[in-house]
């Protein structure tokens, strides 16, 4: 049996039309209050990872990386802390301690900071 034609009529209603035709672009709020309650598997290690290399005493979590910053600061302690745990962590990760103070998290590299002994 022979193939039937696609009519105007089959083809059209296969086309999409979104609302009236405009894009909404977001904004880069919109964008850092969606990463930050986005799941991403590594995210932890990779960040622990950039800190150790950045050579820094210490940082603020919320405020070097503000895809991270929505994030409760239980959460991000809990990420950073399992990420010191990971083989894929850089050498000295154990050296790191993970602080909190209210809702914002700090890395600190005890081996970099004079007159503090590592654990």
């Amino acid at each position: 049996m022979a193939r039937q034609r696609k009519t105007q009529a089959s083809e059209a209603s296969t086309t999409v039309t979104k609302g009236n035709g405009r894009i909404m672009p977001l904004s880069n709020e919109q964008i850092m209050a969606l990463l930050s309650k986005t799941r991403q598997k590594g995210v932890y290690t990779d960040r622990l990872n950039e800190f150790l290399a950045s050579g820094e005493q210490g940082i603020e979590v919320n405020s070097t990386w503000p895809d991270l910053g929505g994030k409760k600061a239980t959460t991000l302690k809990q990420g950073f802390e399992a990420a010191k745990d990971k083989k894929e962590a850089n050498e000295g990760a154990d050296k790191v301690i993970v602080k909190t103070d209210e809702e914002k998290v700090y890395l600190i590299n005890l081996a970099l900071v004079e007159g503090v002994e590592a654990a």
